[in-house]
């Protein structure tokens, strides 16, 4: 099961457009490199349409970070530690290779 975020900015202009693509060339590295840690939603592809980027990714069934945020409010400290680590492994991962 796949979702495709839209990213509601408009991407007119060359600069614009490289700025926008940051998140997808960040998900991109990670896919190429192997194995994603597991709260980070594995990158598809990705499009621009009508001067707006499309991501489809796989389906998380938990949802982003920041919708988890909203329910739960407040994260414990395990909770919060399991979320720091997994997003220092996907850094380290980029900045190893």
């Amino acid at each position: 099961v796949y979702v495709v975020k839209k990213i509601r900015r408009v991407v007119c202009g060359e600069f614009q457009r490289k700025q926008t693509l940051n998140e997808v060339f960040a998900m991109s590295a990670l896919k190429a490199f192997g194995k994603v840690p597991e709260s980070i939603c594995r990158y598809i592809t990705s499009w621009i349409e009508d001067n707006q980027l499309y991501i489809q990714l796989e389906h998380c069934s938990l949802g982003s970070l920041s919708s988890q945020l909203k329910r739960e409010r407040k994260f414990s400290e395990e909770e919060a530690l399991g979320v720091l680590l997994q997003i220092s492994r996907a850094l380290a991962l980029l900045h190893d290779k």
